[in-house]
């Protein structure tokens, strides 16, 4: 039941044509992290996935774990997933 309800929920965000066809969107992760001297930055990270959900719900995630790894002398301060820009292109 659960997993259904999952399924319909990504049909149901991602645009379709009247061929069926799935429309491919691109996504980035915000990051939003601080240095120590109080200094804030957002960081836009694309990031391969078919829905804003399963951004959300799991890459997203991963992807700000290991930007964390990468980037020792932030303070991640909040994330989140959206639609691509032109410039994130």
């Amino acid at each position: 039941m659960i997993k259904a309800a999952i399924a319909i929920a990504m049909l149901c965000a991602a645009p379709v044509s009247p061929t069926g066809y799935v429309a491919s969107e691109k996504f980035v992760v915000v990051i939003v992290a601080c240095k120590a001297d109080g200094e804030c930055e957002e960081f836009r990270w694309p990031i391969d996935v078919s829905s804003i959900l399963q951004c959300q719900r799991s890459a997203g995630a991963f992807t700000v774990a290991r930007w964390g790894v990468s980037h020792p002398s932030y303070t991640l301060k909040s994330w989140r997933c959206a639609k691509a820009d032109e410039n994130d292109r």
